[in-house]
């Protein structure tokens, strides 16, 4: 008996193909402990301003220009960890996504916003920084925990929305499909359509997106069908647009969210020092 061999591909082309972009304008988010954005063209995007790379798709002769984030469900992981994983959760809300999912859903945004820069691990798109670091801005006495986790979710999304400009200076881009992980909360898909400003899909299989994408590329090779088919593994369950005036709050949200990182540029350079030092 023989054994065939398929050549594959790397995460982010295995996601492509798992997220249904497999035809030029197609575009998708990855949500997970990192994210990225990504995009099919036809030609490499060449940023001058080097935000976004390129990559060549398992599609032949198409290309996936992406901008990735370190901390993205890092973030959010990193919050709950922090502020809820001290003993105090009782018995019954150790489910403590969903515990976080319905205390976001049923607490309104504080009149006083805090902007939260998502740079624990430095980061790459759209500022490739590894001297940046997650900052907190507009903490006051009245603020609680809930309010510090929808921050959270903010400015990762916020970051998100860096890079989709950064793509959208070059490329038009209509709907975007969700997957990873992170997109099953609730308040997680309200909010990234309403700070991208983009009506977003979610999949059905949005866990497994990126290991359907690989054994669809498997399933190419063999010649068992080609990159149509994917449109039968991939079926929307939930389409979301973005509410007006909520998508105004946050654009003016958005702009301080870009100036506070470019005020800090040189002092997480400075903090840096001191941590050589």
């Amino acid at each position: 008996n023989s054994c065939r061999v398929i050549l594959g591909a790397g995460d982010g082309c295995s996601a492509a193909v798992g997220a249904g972009a497999v035809e030029v304008g197609d575009t998708y988010l990855y949500l997970g402990s990192s994210a990225w954005i990504s995009t099919i063209t036809e030609e490499p995007l060449l940023d001058k301003e080097m935000r976004v790379f390129s990559g060549a798709h398992a599609v032949r002769g198409l290309y996936f220009p992406s901008g990735t984030m370190q901390a993205a469900g890092t973030s959010y992981s990193w919050i709950k960890d922090t502020m809820y994983c001290d003993g105090s959760m009782k018995e019954s809300d150790r489910d403590i996504y969903s515990y976080l999912d319905t205390q976001l859903c049923q607490s309104h945004r504080h009149s006083e916003s805090i902007l939260y820069l998502p740079y624990l691990l430095g980061e790459r798109s759209p500022i490739w920084n590894s001297n940046a670091r997650g900052t907190f801005i507009g903490l006051s006495a009245s603020h609680k925990k809930v309010d510090i986790v929808r921050a959270v979710i903010e400015g990762v999304s916020m970051n998100l929305k860096w890079i989709l400009e950064s793509l959208e200076e070059s490329l038009p881009i209509g709907k975007i499909r969700v997957i990873g992980g992170v997109i099953k909360s609730r308040i997680w898909k309200r909010m990234i359509s309403n700070i991208l400003g983009k009506t977003i899909t979610i999949p059905q299989n949005v866990d497994e997106a990126t290991s359907i994408g690989a054994a669809m590329i498997a399933g190419v090779g063999a010649g068992l069908f080609n990159f149509s088919a994917v449109r039968n593994f991939v079926v929307d369950v939930e389409e979301i647009e973005p509410i007006g005036e909520q998508q105004e709050d946050y654009l003016r949200l958005y702009d301080l969210f870009k100036e506070s990182y470019l005020a800090l540029e040189k002092t997480f350079e400075g903090l840096n020092g001191v941590r050589r030092g």
